[in-house]
């Protein structure tokens, strides 16, 4: 269902792993979705379940990849899933 017509889009310029959105995140957002018919994709700086929660029904996809890493090398699987659940409510 997600492969096809999945665009992903990243939150800001610069690298990945650090925190927060551009600042026109949501006029971007429009943009895309007002040029798409396909689902949204958003990575890059998403680490917290504030920001999950700011997505919800901007995208359909939010791509945490840096963070979850840092927390698995840090502390472990059983810490990213503490933090995966902290982020599905």
């Amino acid at each position: 269902q997600y492969t096809q017509n999945l665009l992903y889009a990243v939150s800001r310029t610069g690298v990945t792993g650090v925190k927060g959105f551009s600042v026109d995140l949501e006029e971007y957002l429009q943009k895309i979705r007002k040029n798409t018919d396909g689902k949204i994709a958003l990575g890059f700086g998403i680490q917290s379940a504030e920001q999950i929660h700011f997505l919800r029904g901007k995208t359909e996809v939010a791509v945490i990849g840096s963070h979850i890493l840092k927390i698995f090398e840090r502390e472990g699987v059983d810490a990213v899933r503490k933090f995966l659940r902290t982020i599905k409510k």
